[in-house]
């Protein structure tokens, strides 16, 4: 249960909208560390405690102001919590009937309270003592107001609405008592499973980070979506990775080779270029062209010229320079000059190749029971992690006679059958077909296009079917890679001859990991 903080402050059903923004305020203060002034939250002060009491751990408050999504989610249920609680106070208020009588009398004109005075103190001294209300006072002064009615109205309503007013305070004293009351209540409660979440998220973090970066999602891990899992299981094969180094690097190795190939892609880029051509420079006068008509005096043709010579044709001389029609040299200059072009073109452009999706087929047979199934388990808990780290799809298939899948890199979906995984018993026959099939199945479907697979067996088998080996090699035309983990020196070099690269796991040897014979098929052309 969450409320957003932004709605909360808008729509809330407790306090107001600015002491709603003030409690949210308060709230990622001391999520922050930052300092706060209590007399400036004085108005939300019930709660302030409250919340002070839940962050008064420190281990919990450094997981919480560690991770922005926890701290915002965080937030979130504590406002939940409190709108929870009094809208619960509401419903079963044990002074509802108190407040009724209340609102009766207070919805009275000051004359009509004086009037029934007997029966409003009658009313308090039903739930106050005489300690805790001072009835003897205004017992006193009813006979007083009685013979202002009519003299001093102001008077009266003074009176009343001084009377109606301390009720009133007394009555909020008590609701607020016994709604703190239950927000104590359901406060210890939400601590209760606060801290135990939080001890759940950090062992959880603790068995994957720091090779993923989806706080978020182990957060709403911890908070129950599964119930049974063991993490002792995740934590176990955790410290087994941290000492059997080999593995981890290996998994690492895998993990790079999706992003090893570089691949030609055209891309269309927009570049400039300089053109040079002819401009025509009308003012400069280089060559003679022709004759047009003008106002250009510097230009005038001799003819034009000779209307000056005659007062009766000096006038149409003007005449024609007005309406600019006298005949005038029309000159031409051309120079070489420069402008820039923009050009489309398209080139080839060498890019690393985005790291593809990991597909992993673990043998569980009989055979490999005891050391070769904790290295099997180990070396899919590895891929794991690298799968969440660098946010690749991740299939899992486990096979003896028959196979089951699992996708790794759905962690909320996945986890409790991942440790399923990681706690079975190896046991049965082998029959690696019906896995290759789902792991080529899986590399025709988008999601798991151009995937590495790893076979990790201690590869006693028979030979691969043809058809099967007819069809990992169309896989690896369309950019699929096959690797294996060979963990038993007796496999059969038929089957390793399918596979891109492989890798033996000696279990006795100093060295651990080793890689074999990049290209088993050369070993195998001649048998």
């Amino acid at each position: 249960m969450s409320l957003d903080p932004s709605e909360f402050v808008e729509f809330g059903s407790i306090l107001d909208r600015e002491r709603r923004r003030k409690l949210v305020e308060y709230i990622r203060k001391r999520i922050k560390g930052e300092e706060v002034d209590p007399s400036f939250y004085s108005d939300v002060s019930p709660y302030t405690g409250q919340i002070d009491t839940i962050f008064s751990d420190r281990t919990a408050l450094d997981v919480i102001s560690g991770h922005a999504a926890i701290a915002n989610q965080v937030t979130s249920e504590i406002l939940a919590l409190f709108q929870k609680t009094s809208r619960e106070f509401k419903v079963g208020n044990p002074y509802l009937e108190e407040e009724k009588s209340l609102a009766g009398w207070s919805s009275k004109s000051p004359e009509e309270v004086l009037e029934g005075m007997p029966e409003l103190l009658s009313d308090i001294k039903k739930v106050y003592a005489e300690g805790e209300f001072k009835l003897g006072f205004y017992e006193k002064r009813v006979q007083n107001e009685r013979k202002a009615v009519g003299k001093d109205k102001h008077k009266v309503a003074a009176f009343v609405e001084s009377l109606l007013d301390e009720w009133r305070r007394h009555l909020l004293e008590k609701e607020m008592v016994a709604e703190l009351s239950m927000i104590e209540s359901e406060r210890a409660e939400f601590c209760k499973l606060l801290y135990e979440q939080i001890e759940k998220f950090r062992k959880l973090k603790e068995a994957l980070s720091p090779f993923t970066d989806e706080l978020g999602r182990l957060w709403d891990l911890a908070s129950g979506v599964w119930q049974r899992t063991n993490l002792d299981v995740l934590r176990k094969y955790a410290e087994f990775l941290v000492k059997e180094d080999s593995i981890k690097r290996l998994a690492e190795m895998l993990g790079r080779m999706g992003g090893a190939e570089k691949e030609l892609q055209e891309e269309e880029r927009v570049e400039k270029t300089i053109e040079t051509h002819w401009k025509v420079e009308h003012a400069s006068k280089a060559e003679l062209v022709g004759v047009y008509e003008s106002d250009d005096l510097s230009s005038l043709l001799p003819t034009e010229v000779a209307l000056l010579a005659e007062k009766s044709t000096e006038p149409y001389f003007f005449k024609k320079f007005a309406e600019k029609k006298l005949m005038t040299w029309e000159y031409e200059a051309k120079i070489l000059a420069e402008k820039e072009a923009l050009q489309k073109q398209k080139k080839p452009v060498e890019r690393k190749k985005e790291k593809g999706p990991i597909i992993i087929c673990v043998d569980t047979s009989g055979s490999m029971n005891g050391q070769p199934e904790m290295i099997a388990k180990t070396m899919a808990f590895a891929i794991l992690r690298i799968a969440l780290r660098d946010n690749r799809r991740c299939y899992l298939i486990s096979f003896s006679t028959g196979i089951q899948t699992l996708k790794l890199n759905e962690v909320r979906d996945s986890i409790d059958r991942l440790i399923d995984f990681l706690g079975m018993s190896f046991n049965g026959g082998t029959d690696p077909e019906p896995a290759l099939k789902e792991a080529l199945r899986q590399m025709k479907e988008s999601e798991y296009k151009d995937a590495d697979l790893l076979v990790i067996s201690d590869f006693i088998m028979d030979n691969l079917p043809a058809h099967v080996i007819k069809e990992i090699e169309e896989a690896r035309e369309s950019k699929n890679r096959f690797h294996s983990l060979v963990i038993s020196p007796s496999a059969n070099p038929k089957v390793l001859s399918a596979f891109d690269n492989n890798w033996l796991y000696d279990l006795s040897g100093p060295s651990r990991v080793t890689e074999l014979v990049k290209d088993m098929r050369m070993v195998t052309a001649g048998s």
